[in-house]
């Protein structure tokens, strides 16, 4: 089935019938972006925005809840909220991700290793504590020490 474009209302999202193979979108009409994806068994309210990062559109697509968990008039007031964050160009993915997940946590270096990675970028040759195998980054691995030792934001 093609996509649809109409006003969201719980009404409207009621009578959608469930997706026959695959899934389909159903945007809305009022708030460019707000969607609902309808699959096999359950609905789910969708955004979708861009937003920019360093010179490129970038875009974000998120769930916003589930059909029967808010209103479409709750879930649409989460939308836009959700997308001003999109437009003010922080991803609002990223402060929903909880720690120990699935996201990739980054170990940063203390004041003391900071200025040592600092010292090893501008001596790439010669180290004063010993190289990367000195005591100050000692019982870390390889590959982080070679991650912060070529990273510039240190």
């Amino acid at each position: 089935m093609t996509d649809l474009r109409l006003a969201l209302t719980d009404r409207a999202v009621a009578s959608l019938e469930p997706a026959s193979s695959d899934q389909y979108f159903a945007r809305d009409t009022d708030l460019p972006g707000f969607m609902v994806l309808v699959g096999k068994r359950q609905k789910t309210f969708v955004v979708q925005g861009e937003r920019r990062k360093a010179g490129r559109r970038l875009s974000v697509r998120m769930k916003v809840a589930e059909v029967g968990e808010l209103t479409t008039r709750a879930a649409r007031a989460k939308a836009k909220d959700i997308l001003g964050k999109i437009a003010n160009g922080i991803d609002p993915r990223a402060s929903t991700r909880k720690p120990g997940g699935d996201a990739a946590e980054v170990d940063l270096p203390s004041e003391s290793e900071r200025g040592h990675v600092i010292e090893h970028k501008r001596n790439a040759a010669i180290c004063r504590n010993g190289g990367m195998t000195c005591g100050r980054l000692s019982g870390q691995s390889p590959r982080l020490q070679a991650l912060r030792s070529w990273t510039s934001i240190f």
